[in-house]
């Protein structure tokens, strides 16, 4: 069931969603003990403009908000490294951290390193 989050007379549908996919991200890399990866991952993905981040499609009074669907593999592959339990804390730090300086530098300005 899709839930829905109500905004004055707006509609919001995949809010909840996003932000239960970023808290389970989180929430395993607590886990895991590499709570020291929280800022990288902060500065490098959540101080991006939304728009490199998301996608909304409007219709009427229903707003529709995904993350584009290369920052959700991306949290989902944080999530699933954080918990493999067959790789060692600098391997899953490293696989972590890797896929976003690659696509920062493969030019993804959602994953700008500078930045």
């Amino acid at each position: 069931m899709e839930r829905q989050h109500q905004v004055g007379s707006v509609t919001i549908r995949g809010r909840q969603e996003m932000q239960q996919l970023v808290v389970s991200t989180f929430a395993a890399l607590e886990r895991r003990g590499l709570t020291d990866l929280f800022d990288v991952l902060h500065r490098r993905l959540f101080t991006r403009p939304p728009q490199d981040l998301m996608d909304v499609q409007r219709a009427g009074d229903v707003s529709e908000w995904r993350f584009k669907p290369i920052i959700e593999l991306l949290l989902r592959h944080i999530a699933q490294t954080a918990d493999h339990d067959r790789m060692s804390t600098v391997d899953r730090q490293a696989e972590i951290v890797w896929p976003s300086k690659w696509l920062a530098f493969s030019g993804m300005p959602a994953l700008a390193v500078n930045r």
